[in-house]
């Protein structure tokens, strides 16, 4: 029991200090695309384009992608995030994007 109160400890202080360092929005973007993976990937993609943060979008694609990209399901991300810039009137497409510098 004692073993389970330090992990719980020590994992909520690591917790804590994440959160510490978020004092900007664009922090928070940064520690979901640094370490969020899939979790709302599709609610972080149309934040950014609506904030038309084109280049944390664009870093964020390419995340994606380099983690992703030679998997089957990449078809599934490229296919969500190609509506959502079509829902939103954006010309520019996942591929734009992917070859962006």
């Amino acid at each position: 029991m004692e073993a389970l109160s330090l992990k719980i400890s020590d994992d909520l202080k690591i917790a804590i200090d994440i959160f510490d360092n978020i004092k900007q929005t664009c922090d928070l973007t940064n520690l979901m695309i640094n370490r969020n993976g899939l979790n709302n990937y599709r609610e972080l993609f149309k934040y950014l384009l609506l904030t038309e943060n084109k280049s944390e979008l664009s870093r964020f694609v390419k995340q994606l992608y380099s983690t992703f990209g030679s998997e089957k399901r990449w078809e599934v991300f490229e296919n969500n995030m190609t509506n959502l810039l079509k829902e939103n009137n954006k010309k520019e497409t996942i591929r734009d994007m992917l070859n962006e510098e």
